[in-house]
């Protein structure tokens, strides 16, 4: 998952050069890059791609049950990493805020 290319933004930098939009992208690839690659493709094809669990069931050979258990406990992961990167959590928080409102 590519969303941006530059690897060297400092998301603590006061002055940093993304709009809110490209932060978001960019805590996202952050987040999904902590993740193993098999739990990214999971997320990658339940969200992005907007699979179904059964979907996920049959690419994995597994049932429709085990395939939610494992979103579910992928999405326990993002919660985890979150918790460790007050940043992130703070710019997915206002892009997800400012779209309710």
């Amino acid at each position: 998952l590519v969303l941006l290319q530059d690897q060297s933004i400092d998301l603590e930098a006061p002055d940093s050069e993304l709009d809110e939009e490209q932060a978001f992208l960019y805590a996202i690839q952050i987040l999904m890059n902590k993740l193993k690659e098999e739990d990214r493709k999971i997320l990658i094809h339940r969200y992005f791609q907007d699979w179904s669990n059964q979907d996920l069931a049959e690419e994995e050979g597994i049932t429709k049950q085990s395939a939610a258990t494992k979103i579910y406990r992928i999405l326990q992961k993002l919660r985890k990493i979150l918790d460790n990167e007050p940043k992130l959590k703070e710019i997915l928080q206002a892009h997800f805020y400012e779209k309710a409102c």
